[in-house]
């Protein structure tokens, strides 16, 4: 028998490849104008959001539940080995300033998304003229420091530690989902809850399913 609740995780969860997917079909408008605050709606999949943290008002319930699954059930359908540097800096749950995750659009607009467009080449962290010539932006030191600052000292030591000939196509990263069907990811979350019965053996000696 199908778990009707389940099933609704499984399909919500698959329908992430449907955003994903390069085109310029008309139901994207919605999701990705309701979310153009934080970078749009496929951008935020790809960040460590937690919903709790972002301004979301005026998305459609669906859209809600699609990312509420998605935080929930992400680990099971990709596999997390980012390191420090290649941390998404927006929307990310452990980069806070005043217990609120940040977006800033015009860093996002010129290029700006991961902890190593704010690193040297020796992986130290840009002075605030280099960034500014680098970026042609122009920011306050406070800005631009207090963003450095909630950067989780934890990855700050292990910026410090990373090798200078560690290049960033070679970092890991997280990986891409794999191809989800509704099938597979059903049976994904199935396994993720229900154990087998210890007497399964047992059970099915005398037919039963």
């Amino acid at each position: 028998m199908i778990d009707f609740g389940l099933m609704e995780i499984a399909l919500k969860n698959t329908w992430i490849q449907r955003i994903r997917q390069n085109s310029d079909a008309a139901w994207k408008v919605i999701p990705e104008y309701a979310l153009s605050h934080l970078g749009g709606f496929e951008f935020l999949l790809d960040c460590h959001y937690d919903l709790n943290l972002l301004q979301l008002h005026g998305l459609p319930p669906f859209y809600h539940s699609v990312l509420k699954y998605w935080q929930d059930y992400r680990p099971m359908f990709s596999e997390d080995m980012t390191q420090a540097q290649n941390e998404i800096i927006w929307n990310n749950s452990n980069i806070l300033i005043n217990k609120s995750t940040i977006f800033f659009e015009h860093w996002y607009r010129s290029g700006i998304i991961r902890i190593q467009d704010l690193l040297d080449v020796d992986f130290t962290f840009l002075s605030l003229d280099k960034f500014q010539r680098k970026f042609h932006l122009q920011v306050h030191f406070t800005t631009y420091y207090g963003l450095i600052n909630a950067i989780p000292s934890s990855w700050r030591r292990k910026l410090k530690t990373t090798n200078s000939s560690t290049s960033s196509g070679n970092s890991s990263q997280e990986s891409p989902p794999k191809n989800i069907t509704t099938h597979s990811a059903y049976a994904t979350i199935l396994d993720h809850f229900f154990q087998a019965a210890t007497a399964e053996t047992r059970i099915l000696r005398y037919d039963f399913s």
